[in-house]
Formats: structure tokens, C-alpha cells, sequence
């Protein structure tokens, strides 16, 4: 498109889960497609009350189709753009005393990382649930095992879990974090859903031109919103730049 990216981010690469997995493939890119099963139990409600603690909190479960799906390998995507660009990564973390600096010197300031960082009023909020996550390596050497996904929105099971999921020789076990489990917490990794916030900062700053000057908010950390997906924040990205027409230096 043009346009000379700068990145700013730890040089740190992340975990990648191979039961992680991009529903659509950005452009450009040549990967091998898998295909995904997805099962589903129950109902929203359910869903919802093993996820959020209650049943009318806003879910996912009806918007994911039950059966087969072709998706593509997160983590492999990952390691080839983190091998592409990091080269181009200025390390280090950017605080909120900075973000003025980059609104200043930059026409486009993206931002992927979790909204509260960067939040300039203790009274906001930031509405999220903790999840607990065990994962295992599972060895099925000369065994066919479909990558699978199930949903678990039962009102009656004693299951506590609300998505269970195996791909690629890896499996995953979800909690809520005030699910009552039959593990030792030692055997989890803690995650973070982001539900939702009232942050308003950096989002009116003045002109640049005709154009806002704002802090733009990508993904589902930096949007702090749930039901974003990785596709989301490149094809937001994608529109953002076609729309504001900006230079080389964005």
C-alpha cells in the first residue's frame, strides 16, 4: 500500500497455542489449510454461565456454525511474520507518558496492546473475565485425530470446562476462573478475556488536517472488546489505511 511501518513492541515473541488458528488467511500469504471441527452442546445461556458467571452475558456460542470449517495455522503465521519483521521492530515498551510523542510525529498511530496501559483514569473500567487453561502435548503417532473444537453450553453437566480443543498433537482445556475444577491450580496457565470499557483516551486529540488525531484501536486488546478475531485487526488495518490516504511515514 505505500506505507513504511514503524513498530514499536518488546522483542519478545509470543505463544502461539497450535490450537490457535486464523479463520481467514490475510492475502498475500501461502499456507496450508486444515480443516476444523466444531461441536457444540447446549446452548448460549449455558455457555455463558460456565464462561462469565451468567447467562445473559453476550457470547459467541450461536455465532460459531457447528461442523467443519477450513482454517489456517496461527502459530506458523506467526513465526513467518515475526521472522519478516522483526527487523523492523524498535524494541521496548511504549508507556502513556509516549503515546504523545507518536501522535505528534506519526499521522497513523495504530495500537494492539491491552487498552488499560495506555488508560489515563483510574475510573474507567475494564471489564474482562480470567480463564484457566491446561495444556498438554498429546503423542497419536500413526493415528488420524481431526482438530476439533466443542463448545460446552450444557445446563445439566457437571463438566465445567466451556471449550475443550485438539489440534496438531497439542490439547486444550478451558475454565472460567471461578470454575470448580478437578485439577491443581499448578497445572494451568492464567488467560484474559476482554468483555468490554469506557476508555475514552486518546481518542480526540485535535486535527491533523481534515482527518481526527487519534490513537486507533485494533484487535481484541487494543479494542478491549470481545468476539474480535486476529482477521478483524488486519482487515481493520487494511480499511484504515485505505481511508485516511496517508503518506510513506505511517
Amino acid at each position: 500500500m505505500g506505507h513504511v511501518p514503524h513498530i514499536f513492541a518488546p522483542l519478545n515473541k509470543s505463544a502461539i497455542s497450535k490450537v490457535q488458528c486464523l479463520w481467514k488467511l490475510p492475502p498475500g500469504l501461502d499456507f496450508k489449510p486444515y480443516d476444523l471441527e466444531v461441536v457444540k452442546h447446549g446452548t448460549a445461556a449455558g455457555y455463558a454461565r460456565l464462561l462469565y458467571g451468567y447467562e445473559t452475558a453476550p457470547n459467541s456460542f450461536d455465532e460459531v456454525r457447528a461442523g467443519h470449517h477450513m482454517v489456517w495455522p496461527l502459530d506458523e503465521v506467526y513465526d513467518w511474520l515475526w521472522d519478516r519483521y522483526e527487523k523492523e521492530i524498535y524494541p521496548g515498551m511504549v508507556k502513556m507518558s509516549g503515546v504523545q510523542g507518536l501522535l505528534s510525529d506519526y499521522s497513523v498511530v495504530i495500537n494492539t496492546a491491552p487498552l488499560w496501559k495506555l488508560c489515563q483514569d483510574i475510573k474507567h473500567n475494564f471489564q474482562s473475565v480470567y480463564t484457566l487453561v491446561n495444556t498438554k502435548q498429546t503423542n497419536l503417532e500413526g493415528h488420524y485425530v481431526p482438530a476439533s473444537t466443542y463448545l460446552n453450553g450444557r445446563d445439566e453437566s457437571n463438566d465445567q470446562w466451556f471449550r475443550w480443543s485438539w489440534c496438531r498433537g497439542e490439547e486444550t482445556i478451558e475454565y472460567s476462573s471461578t470454575a470448580k475444577n478437578p485439577m491443581p491450580i499448578e497445572m494451568f496457565s492464567r488467560g484474559t478475556k476482554p468483555i468490554s470499557t469506557d476508555c475514552t483516551c486518546w481518542q480526540s486529540l485535535g486535527r491533523v488536517g481534515d482527518k481526527p488525531r487519534q490513537l486507533h484501536r485494533i484487535g481484541r486488546f487494543g479494542r478491549w472488546a470481545r468476539g474480535v478475531m486476529n482477521h478483524h485487526a488486519f482487515e481493520t488495518t487494511v480499511a484504515l489505511l485505505s481511508t485516511e490516504g496517508m503518506g510513506r511515514n505511517v
